[in-house]
Order: structure tokens, then C-alpha cells, then sequence
């Protein structure tokens, strides 16, 4: 790990959370609720390379998305919801013919 000491990133830790935020500003930028988001900085504590070489902090400078579709947001209660699997909108009908 190198670590960061400065002005704007004090310690890794806030570096990795802003790094977090970006990606979450350009969800909000393409209209996705942002009670939808949540934002973790990650640090130097999960990395999936060594830090030894350019290339394993390059591969550790990421963000992971993960996706809950075990649960729905209702925009008119304004919570989360499980998802009713019988309740598909998006799945097709049967085709005609």
C-alpha cells in the first residue's frame, strides 16, 4: 500500500470513499434515485492483488457494483419491498401465432 497523506485525502480511507462517490454521482447524473445507492470506501482493506508492484495497486484502485434483487423499491411508500416473484411487468406474454 502507498499510503496518501494531503489536504483533500487525509489517509487512503477517504481517497477510496471519494473514488466510491464519483461513481455514485454519475448513477444520480442518469436519474437513479439516490436513496438507492449506498457508497463504501474500501481502503486498502480488500485488495485483490499485491501492492508490491504498479500493476497489483492499479488492479486494487476499483469500485464494485453489486446489484440486491432480493428486494424492490416503492416509489409511492418510499421502502424497500420484497420481490414478489410472481410479479414479473417485464417478463413477455405468451406469443401470438
Amino acid at each position: 500500500s502507498v499510503p496518501i497523506r494531503n489536504l483533500q485525502f487525509p489517509s487512503n480511507w477517504e481517497l477510496s470513499a471519494a473514488r466510491a462517490s464519483t461513481v455514485a454521482r454519475v448513477f444520480i447524473d442518469m436519474g437513479i434515485d439516490q436513496r438507492l445507492i449506498t457508497v463504501q470506501g474500501r481502503a486498502d482493506n480488500d485488495p485483490v492483488a499485491p501492492n508490491t508492484t504498479k500493476f497489483g495497486r492499479a488492479m486494487n484502485r476499483r469500485v464494485v457494483i453489486l446489484l440486491d434483487k432480493t428486494k424492490v423499491f416503492d416509489r409511492q411508500s418510499g421502502t424497500f419491498k420484497p420481490v414478489n416473484e410472481t410479479h414479473t411487468p417485464d417478463k413477455p406474454g405468451p406469443s401470438a401465432g
